[in-house]
């Protein structure tokens, strides 16, 4: 009987899957590992993000771009994480925000998380700040 199932290891243990932002009660915005990759922000630390916003829609975009070069261009602090015990891995990121957050009066005087999605057509990570809040961490996907 036990020939009959297909089982996989799950060796992903502490590891975060969702893709999510955040807005901080610092002014700043967070990126969790989930948006990270789906970004494909992984590889080197010369980040830096373009912000945009959907007044109408109130929605939050995220463009990453290599280097500093473009305008309006804010450096990313990617901070990556190694569990002495275990050898697993984590890696998050952050921005300086507070004048955008100004200027468009999106509100932080408490941190909010928000779901993420990855938009392959405007190359960009975007966050619908209408929403409710994330609470809960989807399944990954397979």
């Amino acid at each position: 009987m036990s020939s009959n199932f297909n089982f996989e290891r799950f060796t992903h243990v502490g590891k975060r899957y969702s893709a999510q932002i955040s807005i901080r009660n610092s002014g700043a915005i967070g990126i969790s590992q989930g948006a990270i990759h789906q970004a494909s922000m992984t590889e080197g630390d010369d980040w830096h993000v373009v912000l945009h916003y959907d007044r109408a829609q109130n929605v939050l975009g995220l463009q990453p771009v290599k280097g500093g070069a473009e305008s309006g261009a804010i450096k990313v602090s990617i901070k990556r994480i190694t569990n002495k015990e275990t050898g697993g891995s984590a890696i998050s990121a952050f921005l300086s925000a507070k004048s955008f957050l100004n200027y468009y009066r999106i509100p932080y005087a408490e941190t909010r998380s928000f779901d993420a999605k990855w938009d392959p057509e405007l190359n960009m990570l975007i966050a619908f700040l209408a929403d409710k809040p994330a609470k809960n961490e989807p399944a990954a996907q397979g």
